[in-house]
């Protein structure tokens, strides 16, 4: 009976921790009843939790397999979360421009004045530009991540396959706005495409400022983004459709901002006024962005470098955007003539800063054919456009906005009266 007992306990697991004379009996018992081996075995295994249903699994379990990541993992939804409203952004605002597009169109072309069709050819030219620059710009795009797509491939050891890419591990492991601009900008050959984008976006957040409130014309904020995120070219493109649309209508101009010292200085007949914003407030965002430029490239290695790269991408919203974000009092009204002589002021800083920023990355690139290297000198800069698309997508935007800001001079000299209707017509405010 004693040893019906003591393998009843053994078997139970009730022992704490047996003594030393137990232990010796025990093995004198092993050699008699084999059957106490598994009783001891199980006896000074570590105890491990009963499996039930109120237990969770281990937070290493994983539910889903290797090849799912597209699908499965919580670590991957993320990135492609990220990556799909990026896509759902770039969509919503071309809808939104779209939309004004056609609203004015309709009301354009439904009257037969002089006017409209005269401006039917300006618009049929802006409209193809707009439609190559998105075509362009985007090819190099997808191709970009294409070619992002296999070079990580190839450094984790994933097997390239078109029809069940691992799109959710590429997401989570590749930075792309950081790799794209780092590629953009790695050789002084590069550099020459790439901050000209910059200078564009400069110049073109002035003339929205301008332009916009001039013409009455809604979501500039759109405008801006929808350029940052698809394409400074595209984007302009859309706007010059915008502001021939509303010009060629006459639109009633949106409400005046004036101070009471014009007010009450004022001459009995109405006269056209435009608000302008103090000096400082597009001297400051202007002279912020173009320091962003220069340390660009001085900051590629450095963790500093995304800090300068967004930079001019948050300020070049404030020109815009000043008409509605300052109070009157921050600015002073303006004949119209005197208005447009401010604004060409800023705009000839734009210029001049652009054309020496310029002309320091041609010398850096002529000493690099000089000395010898590929990548330098006129077959360098001709070269880089197509030595990667990233770089290509950025190169070939800047050559459209070249192509689109000429024919936009080019039109406005040519047909200077169009303007000259609206604007007696505009800004007027009984004083």
């Amino acid at each position: 009976m004693p040893l019906r007992g003591s393998h009843r306990r053994l078997c139970l697991g009730d022992l704490q921790e047996p003594r030393p004379c137990f232990l010796s009996r025990l093995k004198l018992l092993r050699r008699n009843l084999p059957c106490l081996d598994v009783s001891i075995q199980l006896y000074y295994q570590p105890r491990r939790p009963v499996p039930c249903s109120n237990h969770f699994p281990p937070s290493n379990f994983n539910m889903f397999p290797d090849d799912l990541s597209v699908v499965g993992t919580s670590s991957n939804l993320r990135p492609l979360a990220i990556f799909t409203s990026y896509m759902a952004l770039c969509l919503s605002l071309t809808t939104l421009i779209l939309r004004t597009l056609h609203s004015q169109s309709k009301a354009l072309f439904a009257t037969s004045s002089k006017s409209a069709s005269s401006s039917s050819v300006r618009l049929i030219c802006f409209a193809f530009l707009a439609v190559l620059s998105l075509a362009t710009t985007w090819y190099y795009m997808l191709r970009f991540f294409e070619f992002s797509y296999r070079a990580w491939a190839s450094t984790h050891s994933v097997a390239f396959d078109a029809n069940q890419p691992q799109l959710g591990r590429w997401l989570r492991d590749t930075k792309l706005f950081k790799e794209a601009w780092h590629i953009a900008l790695a050789t002084p050959a590069r550099l020459w495409w790439t901050q000209q984008i910059f200078f564009f976006s400069a110049g073109w957040s002035v003339f929205l400022d301008r332009q916009g409130h001039h013409f009455n014309v809604p979501h500039l904020w759109a405008f801006m983004l929808l350029g940052q995120v698809v394409a400074i070219s595209f984007a302009t493109n859309l706007f010059f459709l915008t502001a021939l649309f509303y010009r060629t209508r006459c639109s009633p101009p949106s409400p005046l901002k004036q101070d009471s010292a014009n007010s009450a200085s004022a001459s009995p007949h109405p006269r056209t006024l435009v608000w302008t914003p103090f000096p400082a407030l597009l001297v400051a965002p202007l002279t912020l962005t173009f320091t962003a430029v220069i340390a660009i490239p001085y900051t590629l290695t450095s963790p500093y470098f995304l800090t300068f790269l967004v930079a001019p991408h948050v300020l070049l919203f404030l020109p815009p955007l000043l008409h509605r974000l300052v109070p009157s009092a921050w600015g002073t009204s303006r004949e119209v003539k005197e208005a447009e002589a401010w604004y060409a002021k800023f705009y000839g800083g734009v210029v001049v800063c652009a054309a020496l920023l310029q002309g320091k990355a041609t010398l850096n690139v002529v000493r690099e054919g000089s000395a010898g290297a590929e990548s330098g000198g006129y077959g360098g800069v001709l070269g880089a456009l197509y030595e990667h698309p990233a770089v290509s997508s950025v190169g070939w935007d800047v050559i459209l906005c070249w192509v689109s800001w000429g024919m936009w001079i080019v039109g406005e000299i040519w047909k200077p009266e169009e303007d000259e209707g609206h604007v007696d017509r505009t800004n007027k405010k009984e004083l």
